[in-house]
């Protein structure tokens, strides 16, 4: 019986540690958004965070900024500095897309929704993370990664990686047509 009780109050005592630290993550994440968004003076058009409050993407479409924040890494840039994108599923690239053409599977696959789904064979597979690496035109820090999701419901966050991943392709078929005001 004390062993039973031992075992509720570690369980416990863990529980309230992980949502102190979600909110922590929350407010800390969310901190450095609003910093960004004032120094820059952004407005979003269209945002994603990530359920477990360390990943950002936003964008201000008149201003062609994108804003991209993890715990560890914060950026705002132009959109001409966005060079690639890719969708990766557990840590391996499925579906690659730059400035100067779409890479691989999308010309012959139909798109990055076929290519996620021929990624996933069967339709119960398990994914453990799934987001987006973007590279910019900087040497000193030229990728971010944007975990859309890394717990076992990532899955369910295929829709919005799609969906972000054509907002890249959109910025960089623009940047290559010499669209883009900044």
């Amino acid at each position: 019986m004390i062993v039973l009780g031992v075992l509720v109050i570690g369980f416990l005592f863990l529980m309230n540690k992980s949502v102190n630290r979600d909110e922590a993550n929350k407010n800390t994440l969310q901190d450095i958004i609003e910093t960004l968004m004032t120094k820059h003076n952004l407005n979003l058009d269209k945002h994603f965070k990530s359920q477990n409050n360390t990943n950002f993407v936003g964008f201000d479409q008149s201003q062609s900024k994108i804003l991209i924040a993890t715990n560890t890494k914060q950026r705002v840039v132009g959109f001409k500095d966005i060079l690639d994108c890719a969708i990766s599923i557990d840590g391996q690239t499925i579906e690659k897309s730059s400035t100067s053409k779409i890479v691989a599977g999308e010309v012959l696959a139909g798109g990055v929704g076929a290519v996620i789904g021929a990624t996933m064979k069967d339709k119960d597979q398990q994914i453990n993370a799934i987001g987006l690496t973007v590279t910019l035109n900087d040497l000193t820090a030229p990728t971010m990664e944007i975990i859309f999701d890394s717990s076992n419901e990532a899955k369910n966050y295929k829709s919005q990686v799609e969906e972000w991943h054509g907002i890249f392709k959109i910025i960089m078929e623009r940047n290559r047509e010499g669209n883009m005001a900044s």
